[in-house]
């Protein structure tokens, strides 16, 4: 998984670091032909990132189907006693075995 977010930083860093090479000066509007930009993906670093899972999918979770609640909020963790929705995820989740 790549750091989505810094992606515009390595294009400038390729840009700058090629600059000769592929024709550009600092200031110019760069574009990239897409075999640039899947070498510069593939030259990116990883992040460290952990799969998590989402209370709809844990044991602890309880959905609410028929009373007032279910408008504020999409069920209950019995885990940590409290209200909670679907696409929360914590720490001490356990995912269902039934999926």
């Amino acid at each position: 998984m790549i750091d989505s977010g810094n992606v515009h930083g390595y294009l400038l860093e390729y840009a700058y670091a090629h600059q000769a090479d592929l024709g550009f000066r600092l200031g110019d509007i760069i574009k990239f032909t897409p075999s640039q930009v899947a070498d510069i993906l593939a030259k990116m670093s990883t992040i460290d990132a952990v799969e998590v899972v989402r209370c709809k999918d844990c044991i602890y979770f309880d959905k609410y189907t028929d009373c007032i609640e279910m408008y504020q909020w999409d069920g209950f963790c019995a885990d940590w006693a409290r209200k909670t929705y679907e696409n929360w995820f914590c720490s001490r989740a356990e995912r269902r075995s039934d999926e």
